[in-house]
């Protein structure tokens, strides 16, 4: 069977068609349609796009030697959910300027036979059946790609310098949260695996396991000795979305690789490398010190900004 975008199309009119969903009509009617889509990838994922409005989804699996019969230890699970949702709000309300704010950030019912997590924002309000706001993206939802990332980030082996530059861009409130998941992976022995979604792009996988999670307690722990900011031209090496990461080939000197913390940041940059240009970008060079370590200071690159350079202007000889 071959899915086209004729397919896709009578998918969203058929669901903008459902039954209020707080009938038990509406309830049948949607679990018959998305038992339908599910079986193609490419409808499950045009159905995903429909019932998230935009917003990401955070499902994460966990395994291990403390993971028995599909069981696990409900203290160090519980750390493991308040860690996350802490994170998550504190960076919510650092993007927004507040002080306080409720957190909404939701977790689905786990699926039976398997210790599952599935952390999800609170979808946009709807006014007759249209999203209210236009169906853009909401900032506790960007903050979940952004944990997500860094989880992602910690269970590198070689994920140091990005770490360190990913989690200094964290506001404080945050690292409370992070380092409550972090330790609750290591006391719980947990390998976790999972799975970032937001509509409209490619799922991002996510594994952490204690050495990965230790990681990230040795990077919030960290003590920033100094930041500066550099303006540079070159050009885009790649970039992984999954890390929240690039690669940057200055003009003199050797590549390196800068955390992109933004995800709007982070599809400029996919559009620069795809495009091979020379570009301008503005990074901030964060010189941090291990927590307890002699062994010196450790240099990490956050992008800040990038465009495409302006070309140099051609002079025309005179007739």
């Amino acid at each position: 069977m071959t899915i086209d975008r004729a397919d896709i199309g009578a998918l969203r009119d058929a669901w903008h068609a459902l039954p209020d969903q707080t009938t038990f009509a509406g309830r049948i009617a949607r679990q018959s349609l998305e038992a339908s889509a599910k079986q193609d990838p490419i409808l499950e994922r045009a159905l995903f796009d429909l019932q998230l409005q935009a917003q990401s989804e955070l499902d994460l699996h966990l395994d291990g030697e403390t993971v028995t019969e599909h069981a696990t230890n409900a203290l160090d699970f519980a750390n493991l959910v308040r860690g996350v949702a802490e994170a998550v709000k504190e960076l919510t309300k650092s993007s927004m300027g507040r002080q306080r704010m409720p957190s909404t950030l939701q977790v689905i019912a786990p699926t039976p036979g398997s210790v599952r997590v599935v952390f999800r924002p609170e979808a946009p309000k709807t006014v007759d059946g249209v999203v209210a706001d236009s169906a853009s993206e909401t900032r506790e939802s960007a903050s979940l790609v952004r944990v997500a990332t860094i989880l992602a980030r910690a269970g590198e082996q070689d994920g140091g310098g990005v770490l360190d530059a990913l989690t200094a861009g964290v506001p404080i409130g945050a690292h409370a949260g992070l380092r409550r998941a972090a330790k609750a992976v290591v006391a719980a022995r947990w390998s976790i695996s999972g799975t970032l979604r937001r509509p409209h792009h490619d799922p991002i996988h996510v594994s952490v396991d204690p050495r990965g999670a230790a990681r990230l307690l040795t990077a919030l722990a960290a003590r920033t000795h100094e930041e500066q900011h550099v303006d540079v031209q070159g050009r885009v090496d790649g970039q992984r979305r999954s890390v929240g990461a690039m690669w940057f080939v200055p003009p003199t000197g050797a590549a390196f690789e800068a955390a992109v913390p933004d995800t709007q940041l982070l599809d400029t940059v996919a559009s620069l490398a795809a495009a091979d240009k020379q570009v301008r970008a503005r990074f901030q060079v964060i010189v941090t010190a291990l927590a307890g370590s002699t062994g010196g200071i450790r240099r990490s690159y956050s992008l800040e900004s990038i465009s495409e350079a302006p070309s140099e202007p051609t002079l025309n000889p005179e007739n």
